[in-house]
């Protein structure tokens, strides 16, 4: 039980840390998190389209219902290049299902990573600017947050060159 609550709070840490990002040029070009973020809810309109065309594929050549009842109830009136077929089909299915979970798990371990040294420095300037109280050791989590904050802040995005 204790893993399960692990999982599900990294999950939606991931998700959380995921959605904070702001769409700008300039963190795009220098944190892979945007690409992911892009390539994630690239995922998200084409991965449903795709098991469901494997669905159908196993459906279809299978037969339909009363071939995968025949199939599977009377195996000596199936190929084994059919069984392998379906066996691939769906193992491809379940690859392509756990994906996205594992993007956004991606997204949680990179929410708690340590900032590096110029990270850091950009993290304690911009905090100070913004006139908060710094993390004792800020994680990617308080980066982009402070990031956020200071993107509703300030005007104009000047601050943002200095990464």
């Amino acid at each position: 039980m204790m893993l399960f609550s692990k999982i599900i709070n990294a999950i939606k840490l991931g998700s959380h840390y995921m959605d904070l990002w702001p769409d700008e040029p300039i963190l795009m070009a220098i944190f892979p998190e945007m690409r992911y973020k892009k390539m994630m809810s690239l995922g998200r309109i084409v991965l449903p389209p795709v098991v469901a065309f494997l669905v159908f594929w196993i459906y279809y050549t299978c037969g339909g219902f009363s071939g995968l009842y025949l199939l599977f109830t009377h195996p000596s009136s199936g190929s084994m290049t059919l069984y392998l077929s379906i066996v691939s089909v769906i193992f491809m299915i379940l690859i392509l299902l756990q994906l996205p979970l594992l993007g956004v798990v991606w997204f949680s371990v990179r929410a708690t990573t340590p900032l590096n040294q110029r990270q850091q420095q950009f993290y304690f300037d911009l905090i100070q600017k913004l006139e908060k109280t710094p993390a004792q050791n800020p994680t990617m989590l308080d980066f982009i947050t402070a990031i956020n904050q200071g993107l509703k802040t300030f005007k104009d995005k000047d601050f943002l060159d200095r990464l």
